[in-house]
Order: structure tokens, then sequence, then C-alpha cells
């Protein structure tokens, strides 16, 4: 067996010689695997439902700075909030003092639809997350936030 091929189990028996971004991107796809049919139960996408989660933790987002946010094109972030408007979970209202920029706003079915979207992700973290030490996920998110915050640093001019 291959060192980076998972077992019958799913695990990587040896995960100490895989590059850390190797095994970053194996844990994208455990997410995608259990999250994605769980949010089509309720009628988002992954892509929705992170769209949904980040506009209601920093209100007055634009188009614009949630897709450097989510680190995708204008035009793809504006494919999903124009879906997410169609169906009522945002709008786009006026920014106060810059005419021309939007600023996107969750309504309450949008709330309503996230908080069934927190009850799926709850569970997915749960079963990703099972058997970690709660210091250690500590550890993980802060790690985590470094290395997100190192990558868009670098993007950005």
């Amino acid at each position: 067996m291959d060192e980076d091929t998972p077992d019958s189990e799913g695990e990587l028996p040896t995960a100490g010689k895989s590059r850390t971004i190797y095994l970053i991107k194996n844990a994208d796809l455990a997410v995608r695997t259990l999250a994605e049919p769980l949010l089509k139960g309720i009628g988002l996408t992954l892509a929705q439902y992170t769209v949904l989660s980040l506009v209601a933790l920093r209100e007055n987002l634009s188009s614009a700075a949630l897709a450097r946010r989510l680190g995708t094109t204008p035009q793809s972030a504006n494919e999903v909030i124009s879906y997410l408007a169609r169906e009522g979970f945002v709008e786009r209202v006026d920014h106060p003092e810059h005419g021309r920029i939007r600023l996107i706003k969750v309504t309450r079915a949008g709330q309503e639809k996230l908080r069934a979207g927190d009850v799926l992700s709850d569970h997915v973290e749960q079963t990703l997350f099972d058997g970690i030490p709660a210091s250690s996920l500590d550890l993980v998110r802060q790690a985590l936030t470094v290395i997100a915050g190192n990558g868009l640093k670098r993007r950005t001019p």
C-alpha cells in the first residue's frame, strides 16, 4: 500500500511522512465528503452555507470583500450571493457612505437556514474530531487561522 493511500478504515497509516499541505487537503476533502450531502438535504451547497456563515459573522461585507475572504473571484462570489438573494436568504443594501457599494445582509429566512446548517456542521465536526482532545482542537484552530492568514497576506497586493 502506498504511504498516502488510506487503509480500509480511511486512515493514513504513515501520515507522519506526508506533507502537511497534503494532509490539509485531505481534511478539506473529508469535510466536503461529510458536509455536502447533509447540506444538500436542506437545499444548500457547502459554498452557500459558507457564504451565509461568513456574512452572518461579518456584517457589512461587500461582494468584493466576501470574494477576497473566500479566496475566489468576485464573479464566483456574486453567483452564490445572487442565488442566496433569489432564495431570500440574503439581501443587498446600499452602503451608507459609498453609493456604488452594496452590502450583503442575512435575512431572517437566511438566519433560519444558517441555524439548520449549523446543526449539520456540528454533526460533521463531532464526527471529524472524534477522539481529539479539546485542548488539541484549540491548537488546531489557532494553527489553521495563522495558516489562512499567512496565505491571504501573501495573495493580496
